[in-house]
């Protein structure tokens, strides 16, 4: 879950790359660590003096935690909680080093606190400059007029879209199932003093009665068609906005909300219910979007790639995987995914021969087995004799001194850190796919 409803500022003055690298392996972590319950990501911005900001932003896991004698020496070079958990789940926090040392670039510090088997949370402490470019974030329609519904079984996810919508000045009702959004709206209509509810943002995973099911009695119901309807859903799928506008929804994005998806779902009520269109997975959509350039796109149309070209991502990163899967996308690749070593192994061995991989793109941090590991097999044949040669090129968060001979000591044939950046991508994949 995503909280940055205290923030009203669109712009500030600092170094992006720094603290997405930060960020991106600290929720990565708590993604990695965190099989049950969830992970949120609360933003703030204090104002320190007349030029700076101070930036806090937590990463709250309900995960495994860790225990207080490790976290003494969590922020040191190569220190790992212990090898139990290196197997199970992969890297083990290799990049909080780096983290802390960005973040002290940037005049500020990172800290943790945890309770062994309760969960954890890194907190990270951050300096920009203010930007005399900025403007308050608040929505162009006048949202003091609105009432709204929230419908969501999941409190903290409630609680933030509540804070988010307050926030900006509307009134605001939760319901925490679909059977009590259909009670609080017989309840309104009940009342005619009380107005009844402008816009209902609906999860779509609910206990008993999803958003689907709970959108479908609203529209049956004449006394509460009137109401529009948002979809908040953390599955998202190709044709996903036709098939909602066609159960009446007015509006849909997926999970976390962003301020801009609110933005753009309160427009909907001044706008006659328009469907968003192109709603995506937002990892990928404003990551990609902010990053490529007019040249890149120049650049792309001058490369010929060779013919049925395939590449075989390895990574088990969730947000990793999309991320790349996008930029890849963009350049008119063909991608699979594998999440770890042996998945890699058994794509390989099932690769058609019509249709063979020519590039392996590897993590090198991965439960089960690590990049270092899978290359090593690949290029003693575990993988067919095909692929004994086929270029593999390393993808990690640890960019520390002698990583880069480690990769090429295993049998890699290039070197690419993380956070994943489309135009350093694209200068690799000229070096080992293109053609002239």
């Amino acid at each position: 879950m995503l909280d940055v409803s205290t923030i009203d500022e669109s712009l500030v003055i600092g170094d992006p790359g720094r603290l997405r690298q930060i960020l991106t392996n600290l929720v990565g972590n708590a993604i990695k660590f965190t099989e049950h319950g969830e992970v949120i990501i609360r933003a703030e911005l204090f104002s320190k003096n007349e030029t700076t900001w101070k930036f806090h932003c937590s990463i709250i896991d309900t995960g495994i935690g860790i225990s207080a004698d490790k976290q003494k020496q969590l922020f040191e070079a190569f220190t790992q909680v212990d090898a139990s958990t290196t197997r199970e789940y992969g890297g083990t926090g290799l990049g909080l080093a780096i983290a802390k040392k960005f973040c002290s670039l940037m005049h500020g510090n990172i800290s943790v606190s945890s309770d062994k088997g309760k969960g954890s949370t890194f907190t990270v402490v951050v300096e920009f400059k203010k930007s005399p470019k900025s403007q308050l974030v608040i929505p162009s329609i006048d949202i003091n007029k609105l009432h709204l519904l929230v419908v969501d079984d999941n409190k903290t996810n409630r609680d933030v879209l509540t804070g988010q919508l307050t926030h900006w000045g509307a009134s605001v009702t939760e319901a925490d199932s679909g059977q009590n959004a259909l009670n609080l709206c017989e309840q309104q209509i009940l009342d005619p003093s009380k107005p009844f509810f402008d816009v209902a943002f609906l999860d779509m995973q609910m206990p008993n009665m999803d958003g689907e099911q709970l959108a479908v009695l609203l529209k049956k119901d004449k006394r509460f068609n009137k109401i529009k309807l948002v979809m908040m859903t953390s599955m998202v799928s190709r044709g996903d906005a036709q098939y909602f506008a066609d159960l009446g929804f007015s509006a849909y994005f997926p999970k976390p909300a962003t301020t801009s998806d609110l933005f753009n779902a309160l427009q909907v009520v001044a706008e006659n219910g328009q469907v968003l269109q192109q709603a995506q997975p937002l990892v990928m959509h404003h990551y990609l979007q902010g990053l490529k350039t007019e040249d890149q796109k120049n650049d792309i149309q001058e490369i010929t790639w060779p013919e049925n070209t395939h590449i075989l991502l390895v990574e088990d990163n969730r947000i990793n995987q999309e991320v790349a899967k996008g930029v890849l996308k963009n350049f008119n690749l063909i991608i699979d995914v594998a999440a770890n070593g042996l998945e890699s192994l058994s794509a390989l061995q099932l690769s058609s021969k019509k249709r063979p991989y020519n590039l392996i793109i590897m993590d090198c941090q991965m439960p089960e087995m690590d990049g270092y590991e899978a290359t090593r097999q690949i290029r003693d044949g575990a993988a067919g004799e095909r692929y004994k040669n086929i270029p593999i090129v390393a993808m990690t968060a640890n960019a520390m001194q002698g990583d880069k001979e480690k990769c090429i000591e295993a049998g890699m044939n290039d070197y690419l850190t993380k956070p994943i950046d489309p135009k350093k991508i694209y200068v690799f994949l000229k070096k080992w796919l293109a053609t002239p």
